[in-house]
């Protein structure tokens, strides 16, 4: 698996932890929340899961 994969996993599951810490430590390291998992971007399992600082740390960095 490589880096950049692996990296978004990490996010991945941060984001469904509800780890915030997790989530903007992945994020600085440069995951994107564009990745798609299950069919549906990382971004749009954030939203689902309703943490909205974790939505708002996600929206920074798609738009980065």
């Amino acid at each position: 698996m490589n880096a950049e994969k692996r990296l978004a996993m990490d996010l991945l599951d941060a984001v469904w932890k509800e780890d915030v810490q997790g989530v903007e430590n992945c994020l600085e390291l440069g995951a994107s929340p564009s990745w798609v998992f299950n069919g549906y971007p990382i971004l749009m399992h954030a939203i689902s899961i309703g943490n909205e600082e974790i939505v708002n740390l996600s929206l920074i960095h798609i738009s980065e």
